[in-house]
């Protein structure tokens, strides 16, 4: 009979938002940056294809200076994944039909959503 040791696991890395101001661990950014870029495209994707209705509704994205004026009032960084979005999407515009967001309308704090 085979001896399979197993050992313990490392906790997971707690997601404690960062505070305002530049990123500590740029590589790691820049990667979940392409992935949520990815992600968004394959949604816009499968929205053109199969909700169309759903697809014309989403907002223009947020600008940097909106993103970094949220971040002060919050006093944390916006977290790439959901910064990637909010630039590409900042929420989506009352279409009838259409389904994008469950708030019926912003992805953005109402001051920040344009």
């Amino acid at each position: 009979m085979r001896r399979v040791d197993v050992l313990p696991r490392a906790p997971a890395r707690m997601a404690w938002p960062e505070p305002v101001g530049p990123s500590e661990r740029p590589l790691e950014d820049a990667v979940q940056a392409r992935q949520a870029t990815e992600a968004w495209q394959r949604i816009e994707s499968w929205l053109r294809r199969h909700a169309p209705t759903t697809h014309a509704a989403p907002k223009s994205g947020a600008s940097e200076a909106q993103l970094a004026a949220l971040e002060e009032v919050i006093g944390v960084r916006i977290p790439v994944p959901l910064r990637v979005l909010w630039r590409q999407c900042a929420g989506s515009r009352d279409v009838r039909g259409a389904g994008l967001f469950p708030d019926h309308g912003w992805a953005l704090w109402e001051p920040w959503n344009g």
